[in-house]
């Protein structure tokens, strides 16, 4: 079938898409650091992560740009190697490279990453996030699960 040939490809493309969309929607209609309620345990937050997860190695923007492009390069020629018949692994490996993408974006463009979902309980938050980041986390533990599926 066309369309279980292109999957993967449509999958990276929708998620670099979606995420840019949500990000220039945060940044244009989201006060920087302002919390906006939508539910009892989430806000949309505008900020700013020149870091990776948790707010580790902030400042390291640089750093973080050269990794993530190892990282793609290898991701590449990993799904370059998949048989044809591994579309299920295929199609995860593009939500983890359109969701580097698509924050690599951000760091080349922008300085920084943007996030912007704020779950929370009470006083507590999670680290805020953004679209990039919850699809990088789905392909890679749907990844982790077809790993341990065929061992």
């Amino acid at each position: 079938m066309i369309l279980a040939r292109f999957l993967p490809l449509l999958t990276l493309l929708s998620v670099f898409g979606i995420d840019r969309l949500t990000k220039r929607l945060a940044q244009s209609h989201l006060i920087y650091g302002e919390p906006r309620p939508v539910l009892p345990f989430f806000n949309l937050t505008y900020l700013e992560n020149t870091g990776a997860a948790f707010g580790m190695g902030r400042d390291m923007n640089k750093f973080f740009i050269g990794l993530s492009i190892a990282i793609l390069v290898a991701l590449f020629v990993y799904a370059r190697k998949l048989g044809a018949d591994k579309l299920g692994e295929k199609t995860a490996l593009a939500l983890v490279v359109g969701g580097a993408l698509g924050n690599l974006y951000d760091r080349i463009t922008h300085g920084s990453v943007i996030d912007f979902l704020d779950f929370y309980a009470g006083s507590h938050h999670w680290p805020a996030f953004n679209v990039a980041d919850s699809s990088i986390l789905v392909g890679a533990c749907l990844l982790a699960i077809s790993q341990w599926k065929t061992k």
